[in-house]
């Protein structure tokens, strides 16, 4: 930027400049040697406003003008009425602006200072107010759901966990998840505990809208979800000896339409097989051709440990290199080693734990260990307390195990549906991830007509994608090459498709107004992230050129060329 006190905004020839001074001596000069000499330094003075305006007119000049003392105050949803008077009582000469959906913003440039108020400035606007100076004054209260987590690929016949944070002023308040066969669960909140956890397991595949409300009818949001097929896994179940719990689980995965082999030991070198949905072969040893055909790998403990050379690296290799799971069915030696899978455990006196799944608490037995997850590890099942099952990355497999024991009283007892929740969340965690589909990942925020929908696509089978007829280009991740993100601007509220090629993505665009709070806390944390880690720049030594309106230099030429020209009429 010039230090210079004025500067021009058109870049004019030199020749021009020395044009109007020849003029404006030439006109200086005429009057200076006419007889009638009354009134001559008037009519010199108008000579020379009459070359300045010609100039201003030309050459458009800017005057310099320090950036310390202009305010600007940007009032968006939710402000406080009160911090905004208080406000403006200190900053008095400062311009107020309310941020509509438009998004029209003033040349910001002009301002030294930029004070926002309320939830903030919508996330993908922050850019514009880089290397500045913010000062963000967030609403003090919100009310509603601030908080919602739900699973990205939700599963039929598969508890699904709806967790959030509800805010309210009073002290007890009971919430209700509703779907399209009536209220799925509830729960009560408060002042106290704004925590909450709701879960299901739908029943039926497709795109369904749930229901988040509360008793008194104030709240009433829009859960949207896609809820997905089961995925019929393969899995290879080896035992050095049947057990009732692998009889009850492989008839189970075999009712669900899952493939399923079984291989018990019978002798040293003998093996019984049991083939389920799938066709028969042999299977004498673990080689790397069979291990391929799998997603998942159940085995106990003694045959895990007794594997040979080769068929323990096979294992090894299909695990790490090609995605396979492997379940190591628990017992009381898995906890006693860290061959395959290092658990931090702790011995506790209780041998049960309590799980919640469908909102009936269920009792089964454990091996008396309380688990941690260190590095690399993950819950594969969690009661609201304590870890009951949990997963470890190997390469791009994982292999885990659980603390639970004789799972299968659960059927006995005629709980099908716990049982079948139970082992589902533990298998479907550890199988091999189908890595050839093509996945949304949607950004978290909840979005409207009119504003950008930014997305990422896993494994698109093709970069040709439309949404309701209209081409988005795509732009690879350049850290995660598998992934391609686009951008996309909705008409209108409603489910929407997403085609690439063969596969169809649905989505879901809110209505105007719908979740709220939720989107105003985002808001808040984005601007607050935003605004304390970026580098500013220091405005307040800065200055602006504001350019002399043009019409002031048309009024000067008007009334210097008037009065040159009714002069010498008096």
């Amino acid at each position: 930027m010039s230090d210079s006190l004025v500067v021009f905004n058109q870049d004019y020839p030199l020749v021009v400049l020395v044009l109007a001074l020849v003029l404006c001596l030439g006109l200086i000069l005429r009057e200076w040697f006419r007889e009638n000499r009354r009134r001559l330094a008037f009519r010199v003075l108008g000579e020379i406003f009459l070359g300045v305006s010609l100039l201003g007119i030309i050459f458009n000049p800017a005057v310099k003008r320090s950036l310390d003392k202009s305010n600007l105050i940007i009032l968006t949803d939710g402000f406080d009425t009160d911090q905004r008077d208080s406000l403006r009582r200190r900053v008095p000469r400062s311009r107020l602006v309310t941020l509509d959906s438009t998004g029209n913003y003033p040349i910001l440039d002009q301002y030294g200072n930029v004070f926002v108020l309320g939830s903030g400035i919508p996330q993908y606007d922050l850019h514009k107010f880089r290397a500045r100076s913010v000062n963000f004054l967030p609403a003090n209260t919100l009310t509603g759901i601030t908080q919602l987590h739900i699973p990205n690929r939700p599963e039929q016949d598969r508890n699904l966990v709806v967790k959030g944070e509800y805010r309210t002023n009073l002290p007890s308040e009971k919430l209700y998840l509703s779907g399209p066969e009536g209220v799925l669960d509830s729960v009560s909140v408060g002042q106290a505990n704004a925590q909450f956890e709701l879960s299901f397991a739908p029943k039926t595949v497709g795109n369904f809208i749930y229901t988040l409300s509360n008793e008194e009818g104030s709240l009433n949001e829009r859960i949207p979800l896609v809820i997905q097929p089961g995925k019929k896994l393969k899995v290879l179940m080896v035992n050095s000896f049947p057990t009732f719990e692998v009889r009850y689980l492989k008839s189970h995965l075999a009712r669900k339409g899952h493939e399923v082999v079984v291989r018990n030991q019978v002798s040293q070198d003998r093996y019984r097989t049991e083939f389920y949905n799938t066709n028969e072969r042999q299977i004498q040893r673990l080689t790397s051709d069979e291990l391929e055909k799998h997603d998942l790998l159940m085995m106990d403990w003694n045959s895990l440990t007794n594997l040979s050379r080769s068929e323990r690296n096979a294992v090894d290799r299909a695990i790490q290199e090609e995605g396979l799971g492997l379940f190591i069915q628990p017992e009381d030696a898995v906890f006693n080693s860290t061959r395959w899978i290092n658990l931090e455990r702790l011995p506790v006196n209780e041998e049960a734990v309590t799980l919640n799944l469908l909102g009936d608490p269920k009792v089964v037995a454990t091996y008396g260990f309380d688990l941690t997850t260190n590095d690399l590890q993950f819950a594969l099942l969690n009661t609201e307390d304590e870890i009951v099952a949990l997963g470890q990355r190997k390469g791009i497999g994982k292999v885990g195990t659980a603390i639970l024991k004789d799972t299968y009283r659960l059927n006995l007892a005629g709980d099908s549906l716990v049982y079948s929740i139970l082992w589902s969340g533990m298998l479907n965690g550890l199988a091999k991830e189908n890595v050839g589909a093509s996945s949304l990942l949607a950004q978290e925020d909840v979005v409207y007509p009119f504003e950008p929908y930014e997305f990422e696509v896993q494994n698109p089978i093709s970069t040709e994608l439309t949404i309701d007829g209209f081409r988005i280009p795509l732009q690879q991740n350049p850290d995660i090459p598998e992934r391609w993100g686009g951008t996309y601007w909705a008409r209108g509220a409603g489910w929407k498709n997403m085609v690439i090629a063969t596969d169809t993505i649905p989505f879901y665009v809110h209505q105007p107004g719908q979740w709220r709070a939720r989107r105003a806390y985002n808001r808040i944390n984005a601007n607050r992230q935003y605004f304390s880690s970026q580098t500013v720049d220091n405005r307040t030594d800065l200055y602006q050129y504001k350019e002399i309106p043009v019409l002031w230099f048309y009024l000067i030429f008007l009334l210097s060329a008037g009065f040159l020209w009714l002069e010498p009429k008096l």
